[in-house]
């Protein structure tokens, strides 16, 4: 028999409550589709960025001396051929040094004080600027991907077997509920690993409201 053309019509076919279920399961899409893509905004690396300059690393005639910024900035980072001012080295001088000119000994060391970056249009700061995830701690960088994508699978298994056994409709209010305070969560963060952590739960949380609102369309029908 063809449930669709017979069988289907005569039970309500879709419906009124067909469609409100499926309203307010598409709705979550939204809230998954922009973390899914958040990834691009929380470990986008600015296109220029140098060591913040070190005083204690500079020469006695420093503070004398009459220099424009630019100028400042040649004396203290050392200059990269075809890419400019290094991201992660200072000059240090002698101390001792009275004369300034281009000729003092010098060496090149990593950064003391942080760094200094350019804004991107529309992002003030990010998860790469704000603990200087550049340099030597560059690696931290992926991570948070990877946190993301192991908390969406684990959702899968841990969410998708609470779904089963307690309903779909008490998993995905537990999901959206689990979403929505750890997205506060994730912007109040204090530090990289707290900030890694929810965003692995997050993404646990993210995939169980996706799973379950999908199962939940899939019965629709």
């Amino acid at each position: 028999m063809d449930f669709e053309s017979r069988i289907f019509p005569r039970i309500g076919a879709f419906g009124r409550y067909n469609r409100i279920v499926v309203f307010f399961t598409w709705i979550p899409n939204f809230a998954v589709a922009f973390n899914l893509f958040s990834n691009v905004f929380f470990t986008l690396i600015p296109e220029s960025y140098h060591c913040a300059p070190d005083p204690s690393l500079l020469p006695a005639a420093w503070a004398f001396s009459n220099l424009s910024e630019q100028e400042s900035l040649n004396f203290t980072i050392p200059w990269v051929k075809g890419s400019g001012l290094s991201h992660c080295e200072l000059y240090k001088y002698p101390a001792n040094f009275t004369n300034f000119t281009d000729n003092m000994p010098r060496e090149a060391v990593a950064c003391t004080r942080g760094w200094e970056y350019t804004e991107a249009a529309g992002l003030h700061s990010n998860y790469v600027t704000q603990w200087n995830l550049v340099c030597g701690n560059s690696w931290k960088i992926p991570l948070q991907h990877v946190c993301f994508m192991l908390g969406w699978i684990l959702g899968y298994v841990l969410l998708g077997s609470f779904c089963d056994r307690f309903g779909r409709r008490r998993g995905f209010l537990l999901s959206i509920g689990l979403s929505g305070s750890l997205g506060v969560a994730v912007c109040l963060a204090r530090g990289p690993l707290i900030f890694l952590l929810l965003r692995l739960c997050q993404g646990a949380a993210l995939s169980g409201a996706f799973l379950s609102a999908y199962i939940t369309r899939k019965y629709l029908f």
